[in-house]
């Protein structure tokens, strides 16, 4: 949808764009580089904003619960199978 709508205001946002066609009832948001494909559609620049927000909240919070996870990793366990140590 964003190849064909030139008309309209388009705005940058965290590494989104959102595209608003002309005098079009939506806005058109693509996510971040390299492929810009189209994510979802919204009312409103607004809305698709808020919309943004929420998937880079929910983004971060996946990041941070991998990066929390991390470090109770073993050595044994690192190498993709589970090891189980021998002691004594």
């Amino acid at each position: 949808m964003l190849q064909g709508s030139t008309r309209g205001r388009t705005i940058y946002y965290r590494g989104y764009v959102i595209q608003e066609a002309g005098r079009s009832i939506y806005c058109s948001i693509a996510g971040p580089r390299p492929g810009r494909q189209e994510l979802a559609i919204s009312e409103t620049s607004q809305e698709a904003m808020r919309w943004i927000d929420q998937r880079v909240a929910v983004s971060k919070a996946a990041e941070s619960m991998a990066a929390a996870s991390y470090p109770q990793q073993t050595s044994w366990q690192f190498f993709g199978e589970f090891y189980a140590p021998v002691f004594g």
